[in-house]
């Protein structure tokens, strides 16, 4: 994951911000031994962020991400296809939320909730031992749910 923000900080007690950011993400799925899948996504979100301006205490942020471009490589050749078309499910928006505690100004401990949420790709065609196939990337959505412990230097 790599994402480029932009902040803007009110000048109120809490610490309000407006958070915009454009991001790379990419990750590997493994269907089977043989199948596996590469995903290639970039993404604006917008969103606000509360707290965080102090050594100690509360912090939230949350949101919405809307991926601007998609690229899956579903490997068709490892599996018997002809060729491997690149697949591009159509993004929808999704959410993501944070919350942490600051413990001292070197740790902080957060939870955090990320999503993504696909339409169904375009169809591309391949072949198989002559025989032509229309394949493409079903609607999907990835849920991501963890902690993290944060070293601040």
């Amino acid at each position: 994951l790599n994402e480029l923000n932009a902040v803007y900080r009110f000048s109120d007690e809490q610490g309000l911000q407006l958070v915009s950011g454009l991001g790379l993400d990419y990750w590997t799925r493994k269907l089977s031994e043989t199948q596996s899948e590469d995903w290639s996504v970039v993404y604006a979100r917008l969103g606000a962020a509360l707290g965080g301006r102090t050594t100690r205490g509360w912090s939230a942020a949350g949101g919405v991400k809307y991926p601007i471009y998609v690229e899956e490589n579903a490997h068709f050749t490892d599996i018997g296809f002809d060729s491997n078309p690149r697949l591009h499910p159509v993004g929808a928006a999704s959410l993501y939320a944070y919350l942490g505690y600051r413990f001292s100004s070197h740790w902080t401990l957060s939870g955090y909730y990320d999503s993504y949420r696909f339409k169904e790709s375009f169809k591309a065609s391949t072949t198989m031992g002559g025989t032509s196939f229309l394949v493409w990337q079903p609607t999907s959505s990835v849920n991501t749910v963890g902690l993290r412990l944060h070293h601040h230097f």
